[in-house]
């Protein structure tokens, strides 16, 4: 008797995700998902806001043990292996000068981070100062460096914007800006700008497990 072999269907080939611009009506669309999505971290930006009256204004002057128990109290993702394959829309700026603005407290994870307090120790951060020089120091004092200052921080790049099965969205870096995403957070800012934003729905609740903070 000869056994019949089924061969593997193959392998789609990759293809690239559609580019809209936000002038157009699907980006729209998808923007004005962002501008009304459910706050995500509204408990914890209570207690933020509450302890930076105790405290300094420089955070750059606070115990590094301070501000990483602060952070690592935040809500936070590990968004590395979440479906990081081709993803369904990408939506970029029309003009490069207008970014996107997206809310931090939807931004729950970043590549490469165990918290929002950064990096392991061992894992040093090359950081420019404001007189010209730069040095690798740790992850949590980059940070503290960063949100210290009173500049808009900069663009990111680009983001993955995640879609639930429930319809809740959240955000995470990809391969930039982990520092000042976490810099922005503990400082505050309301925003976080950025040129481009890469859509993925996902096929389960992540955030189900996680308690609203």
């Amino acid at each position: 008797m000869v056994e019949t072999l089924e061969l593997a269907s193959p392998v789609p080939a990759y293809q690239e995700p559609e580019v809209v611009t936000t002038d157009t009506l699907e980006a729209q669309d998808l923007l004005s998902r962002i501008a009304t999505a459910d706050p995500l971290n509204a408990d914890w930006e209570r207690m933020r806001s509450n302890l930076s009256g105790f405290l300094m204004r420089d955070w750059e002057f606070e115990s590094d043990n301070t501000v990483r128990q602060l952070l690592e109290l935040r809500n936070f993702v590990n968004t590395q292996f979440l479906n990081r394959g081709r993803a369904d829309v990408v939506i970029s700026v029309a003009d490069a000068s207008q970014p996107i603005d997206i809310p931090t407290d939807l931004v729950m994870g970043t590549q490469g981070f165990d918290s929002w307090a950064g990096r392991a120790p061992r894992h040093l951060k090359d950081t420019k100062f404001k007189d010209g020089t730069s040095a690798n120091i740790p992850s949590i004092k980059a940070i503290k460096h960063y949100a210290s200052r009173t500049t808009p921080m900069p663009p990111i790049k680009e983001m993955d914007m995640f879609i639930q099965p429930d319809g809740q969205i959240f955000f995470s870096s990809t391969n930039d800006g982990e520092h000042r995403l976490a810099s922005a957070i503990l400082r505050g800012d309301p925003n976080i700008k950025t040129y481009s934003i890469r859509v993925r729905h996902l096929n389960h609740d992540v955030l189900n497990n996680l308690t609203r903070r």
